[in-house]
């Protein structure tokens, strides 16, 4: 997963999401008219194609520096920029994961909201040029020290794609697709002809478009398990793709948690755009306030997010759910991580594990007794 924090990049392409997600969380500001073609604009534009942008690349960033680079460049006249941090330590023991959690004694939030070390790249509009990058990395290092900065520039069009390509459709099985509109034409455009179950997200709302592995394997596990007029909850809801995909599946009533009022926000424009809207309510909590507002007693709990808030929410999520219904949680790596859960819902009264996989993540699921 990666960060992105634009100052300005392609108009409503991405939004903030899921806190819990085990994705990177996305934050945008402002629109960079330079990349934000028209929807009539012709793609085959020679002179389009041409076009590049300078690219900067600062190797192993400190997590302190990282947090301050989006607002010093702005402070220096940079308003037409992204940044897209990318954990230094990728692919190594050293990786980590960004979550969010209360400490031990379930008082203050620990906001894991950036890596120890960053691989931090900085993309310009057009109109910058490369001796303006090189002149903000010097402005960058005034505040905050030496800096290992590389230089290139990129194609103008392939880095909008970096952002639009993420949001294709994606096939969950044979008879289930989440459809993905660029534009608002496309909500009213697209129809399902083929699939019996369909998801439309538009990349203005879509974090948690379905191609992650995890979510794959969620819907999947709704797909087994929901019934008619079963109530459902989607803890850590993001974009709210679970909670739809149970409502067209059948069920009667679906409930998004998410500790990020956003991301409440995305999920319930999502529940219009797929004309679920009256059967969906999104609420914000973090699954530990005594005066939350959730639900209770649900046929299905489905919560796609990290293996500790996974373990520290069981009891919750076991209460939450009624006596013979399903939890399935994600979000999890196959092996020791697997285990650890399991062996923790064992603990709270639950029984009936499977463990479905996919490229090393796992969907366990379970019974309530």
């Amino acid at each position: 997963g990666k960060i992105m924090r634009c100052a300005s990049v392609v108009a409503n392409a991405l939004a903030p999401f899921s806190s819990y997600s085990i994705f990177a969380q996305t934050q945008c500001r402002r629109i960079v008219s330079s990349l934000n073609s028209s929807s009539s604009s012709s793609s085959s534009s020679s002179s389009f194609l041409e076009e590049t942008v300078p690219r900067v690349t600062l190797k192993r960033v400190p997590r302190d520096s990282t947090e301050k680079i989006s607002e010093l460049l702005e402070t220096f006249g940079y308003t037409e920029f992204a940044q897209v941090n990318d954990d230094a330590f990728k692919g190594t023991d050293q990786e980590e994961e960004i979550f969010y959690s209360r400490d031990s004694k379930g008082n203050e939030w620990e906001r894991k909201k950036q890596w120890l070390f960053n691989n931090v790249q900085l993309y310009f509009s057009k109109d910058v040029h490369m001796s303006d990058a090189k002149k903000a990395v010097k402005q960058l290092e005034s505040e905050l020290g030496p800096m290992n900065a590389i230089y290139d520039n990129v194609d103008a069009n392939n880095w909008q794609n970096v952002v639009l390509d993420s949001y294709k459709d994606i096939l969950v099985d044979d008879e289930f697709i989440i459809r993905c509109a660029r534009t608002n034409g496309e909500i009213s455009k697209q129809k399902n002809e083929t699939y019996k179950t369909d998801i439309l997200l538009t990349p203005g709302l879509a974090f948690g478009t379905g191609g992650h592995p995890t979510t794959l394997l969620c819907l999947q596990f709704l797909k087994r398990h929901i019934k008619a007029d079963d109530e459902m909850v989607d803890f850590g809801c993001g974009t709210g793709i679970l909670a739809i995909g149970a409502l067209k599946l059948g069920a009667g009533r679906a409930y998004g948690v998410d500790i990020d009022a956003m991301a409440v926000e995305a999920a319930k424009a999502n529940a219009v755009i797929n004309g679920v809207q009256d059967k969906f309510k999104a609420v914000l909590g973090d699954g530990t306030e005594l005066d939350a507002e959730e639900p209770a007693s649900v046929d299905v709990l489905v919560a796609n997010i990290l293996i500790t808030p996974n373990i520290e929410l069981a009891s919750k999520f076991v209460k939450m759910t009624r006596k013979g219904g399903k939890i399935g949680l994600s979000g999890i790596l196959a092996g020791k991580q697997a285990t650890d859960v399991i062996k923790k819902y064992t603990s709270e009264g639950c029984a009936e594990f499977e463990i479905y996989e996919k490229d090393e993540w796992v969907c366990i699921e379970c019974i309530v007794l």
